[in-house]
C-alpha cells in the first residue's frame, strides 16, 4: 500500500518535459477555449438547434485536454474556470436571447406594441362607447384589438378584415360588452 501511495505521489509531482511542442499545446488550448466562447455567443444570434453549442463544447473539451497536455496545473485551472464560468454564460444567454432578432421573430414580439403605446391616453371612466363614436386603433386588430375613444380604451372587434395600428375607426355595434368597429 505504501508503495502505491509513493508511486502516485511521484507521478503527480512530475511535470511534462519542456519541449518545443508543449508551448504549442498551451497556445492551442487557449485558442480552442476562446473559439468555444465565440461559438457559444454565435449560437445566441444564429440558433442552429444546438449544433453550434455541440461544436462549442467540443472545442472547450479539446482546449482543456490540450492544457492538461501542457501541464496538469493548467488543465485543472482551465477545468475549474470552465465549471464556474458555464453557469454564468448560460444565464447570460438566457437573459440576452429574448432580445435577439431571431427570438423576436420567433415569438412575433416585433408586431406587439410597446407598453408605452397602449397606455398613453388611458383614463379610467365608467362611460361606455356608443354607436357612431370615432377613435383610433392602438393595436393591430386581427380581428380583436384595442381602440381608444375620447381617452377611453376599449377592446373591440373589427367587422371585416384587419385594421392596422393607428388607423381611424368608427363604432358600428355595441352589444353588451362587445364593441364592433370598422375602418374609417
Amino acid at each position: 500500500m505504501e508503495n502505491l501511495i509513493y508511486t502516485i505521489g511521484q507521478v503527480a509531482s512530475q511535470q511534462a518535459p519542456a519541449q518545443g511542442g508543449s508551448s504549442t499545446l498551451l497556445i492551442w488550448g487557449i485558442v480552442l477555449i476562446f473559439v468555444a466562447l465565440v461559438l457559444f455567443v454565435i449560437e445566441l444570434f444564429i440558433p442552429t438547434a444546438g449544433l453550434i453549442v455541440v461544436m462549442s463544447v467540443g472545442c472547450l473539451i479539446a482546449g482543456i485536454a490540450m492544457l492538461f497536455g501542457f501541464s496538469t496545473t493548467a488543465g485543472v485551472i482551465a477545468t475549474l474556470l470552465a465549471m464556474f464560468a458555464l453557469p454564468f454564460l448560460i444565464g447570460f444567454g438566457i437573459k440576452i436571447w429574448p432580445h435577439t432578432f431571431f427570438a423576436r421573430w420567433l415569438t412575433l414580439d416585433a408586431e406587439n406594441p410597446s407598453e408605452d403605446d397602449t397606455h398613453e391616453v388611458v383614463e379610467e371612466t365608467v362611460e361606455r362607447v356608443e354607436v357612431g363614436m370615432k377613435g383610433k386603433a392602438m393595436t393591430p386588430m386581427r380581428p380583436v384589438g384595442t381602440c381608444v375613444f375620447e381617452k377611453q380604451r376599449e377592446e373591440c372587434i373589427a367587422e371585416s378584415g384587419m385594421i392596422e395600428k393607428g388607423d381611424e375607426v368608427e363604432v358600428t355595434v355595441v352589444d353588451g360588452m362587445q364593441v364592433k368597429v370598422k375602418k374609417v
